[in-house]
């Protein structure tokens, strides 16, 4: 019995020790960074209000007798009003809702676009419709590409994006349907022989692709951008095997619009530093999180009495910081050297969480907890760029064929991942498989193809 008792005293001391031990190591929260300081310092861009496409864009479903760039103009200024009073109470007023007066919605036109997943040729999907009918359509869409040419032919194209869970994000959807019109005008203007124009529409407009994919701050709308730029790339190769003479005679045109997207200012640096300071500025205005249930359910395998110690607000918001920067270190490696950058982000990541073991961790363990579960699959957002730069480096290979009339029998072409291309020389056909399902891809697929004879 005695025996007993003291083995009950032990433990009791142990566990004594261990309690004293974590309570010492938790006491207290750290200071703020200061580079965390200035990421929760959000502001918006000097020129947000200067000839800004981006404004167009925000007020693009206004009556086409309102100033459309005024209306998004006050959408802006009230988006960022909350944001200010956000910062202040650390609590985010409901976006208001948008007056009818101020919106008139435009005519769904779907069955006359094309689905990409659900067509393999959306160049022949259109032409089989006839030019009557496109043309109609078109031209039952002008108050929306008058819109779409102030937005193209603007100053500048500043995305203002504050960071609030309650971000209101313009109409993209529309402006994707905007962008479609482009190319099926191209498209109408090159069946009917007008090769000059018809290039030069479709030049203009992929450009506009590009200039939205390298301007673009948040993860929304960079995948927006990159989606166009998928489009317009599978469009332009649609046409080449269709229209071999665009590539002969206007090159020179076409070769900007296919240079390669692995370039910096193409990168998702941008939106992943966005992501960041919407990540930080979220906990930060959770000032009561150990009262969310979202987050205290993740959590009930530590006992009730530790929350407010087991918790560090400040620690938190530093180690998600740290946190997000190797994400954004992720978007500027190339795609060779992507896998093994992946296992130096884990390895630093579980640095930053230190000893424990999920979700019992040593030091601030809700909050480490909290930087853990919160991160979504960024992986994929990557791999889609890499997988779209290896078919534009295809498309751009296919016009440099068509137009040197290259011998292609031993390509030996690879993706960006450093994997061998391959080519059936009885269809004409080069393929790749990228890593991730693509909605510009016929069926969503991952894999990649042009035909080049």
């Amino acid at each position: 019995m005695r025996y007993f008792i003291n083995t009950i005293k032990i433990i009791a001391l142990i566990c004594g020790l261990l309690l004293l031990t974590f309570v010492i190591i938790n006491w207290g929260d750290e200071e703020l960074k200061p580079e965390v300081v200035q990421a929760l310092d959000w502001k918006p861009p000097t020129n947000a209000f200067e000839e800004n496409g981006y404004l167009v864009l925000l007020g693009i479903t206004a009556p086409i007798e309102m100033d459309v760039a005024q209306l998004g103009k006050k959408a802006l200024e009230a988006q960022l009003s909350r944001f200010a009073a956000a910062q202040k109470t650390h609590i985010e007023s409901p976006a208001p809702e948008q007056n009818p007066a101020e919106v008139d919605d435009y005519i769904d036109w779907k069955d006359n676009r094309c689905k990409y997943s659900a067509q393999p040729n959306c160049v022949d999907f259109y032409l089989q419709q006839g030019a009557d009918k496109l043309i109609f359509v078109l031209l039952a869409q002008e108050r929306l590409a008058a819109r779409f040419q102030a937005i193209k032919q603007s100053k500048s194209y500043v995305e203002v994006m504050p960071p609030l869970v309650t971000a209101e994000f313009p109409k993209y959807s529309i402006l994707m349907q905007a962008s479609e019109m482009e190319r099926i005008q191209a498209i109408l203007d090159i069946s009917e022989g007008k090769l000059e124009q018809g290039v030069a529409r479709f030049a203009e407009n992929a450009s506009f692709s590009r200039r939205l994919l390298r301007e673009s701050t948040s993860l929304v709308s960079h995948m927006v951008a990159l989606a166009m730029v998928q489009r317009d790339t599978r469009i332009l190769s649609e046409l080449m095997v269709k229209y071999p003479k665009i590539a002969t005679q206007y090159a020179a045109q076409l070769v900007p619009v296919l240079a390669p997207i692995s370039a910096p200012e193409y990168n998702l640096k941008k939106a992943f530093v966005n992501e960041k300071s919407m990540i930080l500025t979220i906990i930060n205005h959770s000032n009561n999180l150990l009262e969310n249930e979202a987050f205290t359910s993740e959590l009930r395998r530590l006992p009730a009495s530790f929350d407010k110690l087991a918790y560090q607000p400040n620690a938190t918001l530093n180690m998600l910081y740290d946190w997000a920067q190797y994400r954004i270190k992720l978007a500027e490696v190339s795609a060779a050297d992507l896998d093994s950058a992946k296992q130096d982000l884990k390895r630093n990541q579980q640095t930053l969480l230190g000893l424990g073991i999920h979700p019992y961790y040593i030091k601030n363990p809700m909050g480490k907890i909290l930087v853990s579960v919160a991160e979504p699959d960024y992986y994929n957002y990557i791999e889609r760029q890499h997988d779209l730069d290896g078919y534009i480096y295809m498309v751009n290979f296919q016009l440099t064929t068509i137009l040197n009339m290259l011998e292609i029998k031993k390509l030996g072409l690879h993706d960006p991942y450093k994997n061998l291309m391959q080519y059936d020389a009885n269809s004409g056909v080069l393929t790749f498989t990228g890593r991730q399902p693509a909605s510009g891809n016929f069926n969503e697929s991952n894999i990649y193809q042009v035909k080049l004879h």
